[in-house]
């Protein structure tokens, strides 16, 4: 093997090449049609009972800026995602939690018009309703009581008709608010028809219950003291904990996640409420413990935030047949329930996608499914975010003379060095960057017949 170093001592390890086909498959699949942009992260604040910091995440628009909010231990964090390929994250606001530290799990949050209505699982909580129409200069509190409620473990905005609906609100399965004046919240009703509600989508009055071990279920809540029951699905392939789900523009594709170990999520045909038909099952196509939690659609596509499998994306142009088309792994531990992507947000106005996993923060993405497949890549990178020590997986079964660059967020060459395989099939080396400091680096790959650049996260252990 020769390395020549230029600018720092770096350290490539050269090993086995079992050990490398073997592990090969699985950084691989670390990355795919998705680039990382950004990252936030902040180390002083404080781990809760479940070794995480973060929780939700939002965002929002301002004046023609962006803003991600995502959840902590500690509160609301207004995060700039400047108009910029390779955007630096600000945080230009924090709204406190009334409810903070070791005991916080989990914050959730929705909009209508500039405020923001957040609300937390955990006691002492409050309903706070903030205006970020100032932002970055502010953001302020205008609503903070426990009046309607306290606990809640979501909220869902129905824009057309100006209400919130309240998951599992403290003594009740579900409320109903009216929004029309945003700083002056008016209950509306409590449902209890169901013995619990998780999480809900809603659509003109029309309601996609969440319901736990109990299952879905469809109703019409036109009039909040009287609501209809349109629909349900009780007994179900892969069933668990039916945790979350979001419904296609045209409104006769309905995808849910259950949150339970090992289990597929759902797409469905909703076309006949009384007759609704899951149509295929698909997965993040890992391991047995592997647990999905939040998904969205736009158009044709589906994001989920997949735990310890990070940012999963699929195609259901075909719902009988839904295809994994792109994903990005942000968490090095293990993958169980709650570690790993909690959120993601991928309705911004820019495209970008915006996601929050518990213990490394906010990541800021950018999907391109015309991008060279893996399977054309040189080089997978893994893990990333990471500690430094980077695995390298160079596709060609033999890589003869690669060099390889390292540049900060600036544009700074921080390292440069060559690679050589010491065996024609030797096809994986391991990178020491722990040197780095934390924060945001492109790694360059120039070979004879190919040019590769990816974006890594140093991040702090």
């Amino acid at each position: 093997m020769i390395i020549e170093s230029y600018v720092y001592s770096v350290r490539i390890i050269i090993l086995s090449a079992a050990f490398a086909l073997i592990s090969m498959l699985s950084i691989a699949q670390d990355q795919h049609n998705v680039e990382l942009l950004g990252h936030w992260f902040r180390e002083d604040l404080p781990i809760n009972y479940r070794n995480a910091r973060f929780s939700e995440v939002f965002a929002v628009v301002n004046d023609g800026v962006e803003y991600a909010v995502i959840a902590s231990t500690m509160g609301a964090h207004f995060v700039e995602i400047p108009d910029e390929l390779f955007p630096t994250l600000t945080e230009v606001e924090f709204i406190p939690g009334t409810f903070q530290g070791f005991g916080v799990n989990h914050r959730d949050y929705d909009v209508i018009d500039n405020y923001l209505f957040a609300v937390a699982d955990q006691a002492p909580a409050l309903l706070q309703i903030v205006d970020f129409s100032l932002l970055p200069d502010t953001a302020m509190v205008v609503y903070e009581s426990d009046e309607l409620f306290s606990t809640a473990h979501n909220i869902r905005m129905d824009q057309e008709n100006r209400r919130a609906y309240v998951c599992g609100p403290s003594g009740h399965a579900m409320c109903i608010l009216d929004v029309v004046d945003p700083e002056n919240p008016v209950l509306l009703a409590h449902f209890d028809l169901v013995p619990y509600v998780h999480d809900c989508y809603i659509r003109d009055h029309v309601a996609w219950l969440n319901c736990g071990n109990q299952g879905l279920f469809v109703f019409d809540f036109t009039d909040p003291l009287l609501p209809v029951l349109l629909g349900t699905l009780e007994d179900y392939p892969e069933q668990g904990y039916n945790h979350q789900g979001w419904l296609n523009a045209a409104g006769d594709i309905y995808a849910f996640t259950d949150e339970t170990e090992g289990l597929e999520m759902k797409v469905c045909d909703v076309s006949d409420l009384s007759d609704i038909e899951v149509l295929d099952t698909f997965s993040s196509e890992s391991d047995t413990t592997a647990i999905p939690h939040n998904l969205y659609i736009i158009d044709d596509m589906i994001f989920v935030s997949h735990y310890g499998d990070g940012l999963q994306i699929y195609n259901f142009s075909n719902p009988n047949d839904v295809k994994r088309v792109a994903w990005y792994d942000t968490s090095e531990e293990p993958n169980v329930c709650c570690n790993g992507m909690w959120g993601v947000y991928p309705f911004l106005p820019s495209g970008r996608i915006v996601a929050s996993d518990r213990q490394n923060g906010l990541f800021v993405f950018r999907v391109d499914l015309d991008d060279p497949t893996t399977e054309n890549q040189h080089v997978a990178v893994g893990p990333n975010p990471g500690h430094g020590i980077v695995s390298l997986d160079f596709f060609e079964q033999s890589s003869q003379g690669v060099e390889i660059t390292c540049f900060d967020a600036t544009g700074k060459l921080c390292a440069k060095f060559i690679w050589n395989a010491q065996d024609p099939i030797q096809n994986r080396a391991e990178l020491d960057l722990s040197f780095l400091s934390d924060g945001f680096y492109t790694l360059t790959f120039i070979g004879d017949e190919f040019n590769q650049s990816v974006n890594y996260m140093k991040i702090s252990k």
